[in-house]
């Protein structure tokens, strides 16, 4: 299954590279505020993740021990 994932996530990575369209923004201040809203919807994201994926794990030791 985890090969299929990474296959997946190839190929549609590789089609972006070839269909992809820049954003056309010709105000620099406004280009910094989608990249500093980006940046924070990554670091949200990625802290979802960490904290679901460490409570999963926890829970599945607690469960192990017992």
């Amino acid at each position: 299954m985890p090969s299929v994932c990474a296959g997946a996530t190839f190929v549609r990575y590789s089609v972006l590279t070839y269909f992809s369209q820049p954003l056309s923004i010709h105000d620099h201040r406004s280009g910094m505020a989608y990249h500093l809203a980006e940046i924070c919807v990554n670091f949200a994201v990625s802290a979802t993740l960490i904290t679901w994926f460490a409570t999963l794990i926890s829970s599945n030791l607690r469960q192990l021990e017992a």
